[in-house]
């Protein structure tokens, strides 16, 4: 993270003026590659330790328009907090809105991440309160606002949301994190988001996304409500406030109600400029902000240094029936270095199936160095039923006494697998080539594969493109091969093999992969040429493995030569040979051979192919790595 230089000049200045005014900072650093810019408000009594208002702006909005917009520095300055301002990437915060015809939302952006590095920014350059971060938003900033509840609730004391509802991708793989204070303004009448669901499927409802905080924080569904005085009777609308008091008395819900009204906040800025002619109804009864305040100030966060899990991955996504292990590995924040257990959790679509992993930070578990958070663990499944399985993250931090069970899963399969089994290479144009004839096949002989899809990927920069990159190949019986006319396309520059990795996936989850090496001068692939043009010693699959793996080797025709002598020999890490798998005279090909490692301890071996033709010094040496966990 890069911070701009003049926020640091500013928060100097601040710092040695003894009579402190009210200031607005504009400041930016670097997250993910992107400059993300931001604007906070000072309030005339700042000093360290005060608390923090976050403030989403909407759809097409930004920083400066909200901060103008709410109003909300009057009621900063009055009450003693800092407002911070976030700018989204234009056109708005990635809640995974899909708005129909209006412009998209960056998919690709990490909004939660850039939010929470926001607030570690401000807690360390203006000393802030880490207890007491507050966040609400408007519209597309209220959904955002929900988003970070559902995912990063931990990191504040509560939450408030302006015409804003949940929609189905902030659910997707999480799980609140515990009962957090939750408060809600919504107008009966909105036409951008509608009060009974809508405009768009993925939206909720107003009473649905109450009842889903409800149920969580384990609030009275039954609320007291309060029909609030009509200050002003020449706006169209009146407020009732609606409590849902929690059993707990420690994280409770409110919501006002604004009857008639439409999109914007009670006690918005007025101005033209401000309002598009269609949202309707603008309630002055209230001030919002005041209301966002009063509720704010009487929760306090004692879950911020708690231990949680950011991340969570498996490999491999396909395990043979009769045994394979899996490995899983789940990155956790953990501030305070508190004691903590983490656990993946088994089960099997079709049957009973259920197991657990435990996972360690201890250096010794395939994940990375002892204490530094990065948590793995393995086990090696054998007997299971030909099915799809999700594992689950369950954390425990044994400090806060606190357990969360992840929303976010990973599923594997023993299906399958879907494998390449053939394709033509096609001249396009003198630096294109494509592949038709694409045929893929389900080698499994008991279940349908449905939704079969696959794309294709290279690290190898000499290919500049590719296109037509989502092949659907639709459902694939056991036992039966899928064509597809057209596969996949590609542009490449000064290269002549490329080594391609062809992901397979079912239902949008990559479960297979295979390897295809390509000539792109001669057309030539290892799936469809029965003599090679050269040399080549594939990665061993699957990898890591346990207890056996296959290995792939190719050789091309060599002049005068009806054969050559092969060696492949497998070393441990110290060099010493410990297998030796061929040795002898082989015709041009494809071989494929396996190496069973029963009697091997677990760690990294490497295997080497040398090829030699008699009365010549080697014609071919190469040498892979490769892992066995057991």
């Amino acid at each position: 993270m890069k911070i701009s230089i003049l926020h640091f000049f500013l928060f100097a200045f601040l710092f040695s003026s003894t009579n402190f005014s009210q200031e607005v900072v504009n400041a930016s650093f670097e997250f993910d590659g992107v400059t993300r810019d931001y604007i906070v408000f000072l309030p005339q009594s700042y000093e360290p330790n005060m608390p923090v208002v976050l403030n989403l702006h909407g759809y097409t909005d930004n920083a400066q328009w909200q901060m103008e917009y709410s109003l909300m520095n009057d009621v900063a300055d009055t009450a003693g907090f800092i407002a911070v301002y976030p700018n989204a990437v234009w056109p708005g915060f990635n809640t995974g809105l899909i708005y129909g015809s209006w412009p998209p939302l960056h998919t690709h952006i990490d909004d939660v991440g850039f939010i929470s590095e926001l607030i570690d920014t401000i807690i360390s350059v203006y000393s802030a309160d880490k207890n007491r971060i507050y966040c609400c938003g408007y519209s597309n900033g209220g959904m955002m606002t929900l988003k970070l509840a559902v995912q990063h609730g931990h990191r504040f004391a509560a939450f408030g949301s302006v015409a804003g509802v949940l929609i189905d991708p902030i659910l997707e793989r999480y799980n609140v994190l515990g009962n957090l204070p939750m408060i809600f303004c919504h107008g009966t009448d909105d036409v951008l988001v509608h009060y009974n669901g809508g405009p768009y499927p993925m939206m909720w409802s107003v009473d649905e996304t109450i009842d889903f905080w409800v149920q969580n924080n384990n609030c009275n569904p039954f609320y007291t409500s309060v029909m609030l005085p009509d200050v002003d009777t020449t706006d169209g609308c009146t407020v009732e406030k609606r409590t849902y008091k929690d059993f707990s008395n420690n994280a409770q819900i409110e919501f006002y109600r604004v009857i008639d009204g439409g999109h914007n906040p009670p006690g918005a800025n007025p101005h033209p400029d401000y309002r598009w002619s269609n949202e309707g109804n603008i309630n002055r009864d209230i001030n919002f902000n005041s209301e966002l305040w009063n509720f704010f100030k009487d929760y306090e966060n004692h879950l911020v240094d708690m231990a949680y899990a950011e991340s969570f991955d498996i490999y491999p996504n396909y395990i043979e029936s009769n045994g394979g292990t899996l490995n899983i590995n789940a990155q956790l924040v953990n501030p305070e270095n508190h004691t903590a257990k983490v656990y993946a959790l088994l089960n099997a679509d079709s049957s009973a199936f259920q197991d657990s992993i435990e996972l360690y930070d201890d250096g010794m578990h395939n994940d990375g160095d002892a204490n530094d958070n990065y948590w793995g663990g393995s086990k090696f499944l054998s007997g299971l039923d030909i099915d799809y399985y999700n594992t689950s993250l369950y954390t425990n931090d044994l400090m806060h006494n606190t357990t969360n069970l992840y929303r976010f899963q990973s599923r594997f399969t023993t299906t399958g697998p879907i494998e390449t089994e053939s394709y033509t290479i096609v001249n396009i144009s003198e630096n294109r080539r494509g592949l038709t004839e694409f045929t893929l096949k389900n080698s499994g002989s008991e279940k349908t594969i449905e939704d079969v899809r696959a794309r294709l990927k290279t690290s190898d920069t000499c290919v500049t493109e590719i296109t037509l990159n989502d092949t659907y190949f639709g459902d694939i019986g056991p036992g039966e091969s899928k064509t597809v006319a057209v596969g996949f396309a590609f542009t490449f520059s000064a290269c002549t093999i490329v080594e391609f990795e062809l992901e397979i996936s079912s239902g949008g989850i990559v479960f297979w992969r295979d390897t295809l090496m390509i000539d792109v001068v001669t057309y030539i692939s290892n799936k469809s040429s029965t003599q090679p043009n050269e040399f080549a010693l594939m990665q061993n699959f699957p990898n890591p493995f346990n207890p056996s793996t296959k290995i792939k080797y190719e050789l091309p025709k060599i002049e005068n030569r009806e054969s050559v002598i092969v060696q492949l020999i497998v070393y441990d890490i110290l060099g010493n040979e410990i297998a030796d798998l061929v040795n002898e005279p082989k015709p041009p090909g494809t071989y494929e051979i396996e190496f069973d490692a029963s009697d091997f301890t677990s760690g990294i071996y490497f295997y080497s192919l040398q090829v030699y033709t008699p009365g010549r010094a080697g014609d071919f040496v190469e040498t892979k790595k490769m892992l066995l966990i057991k």
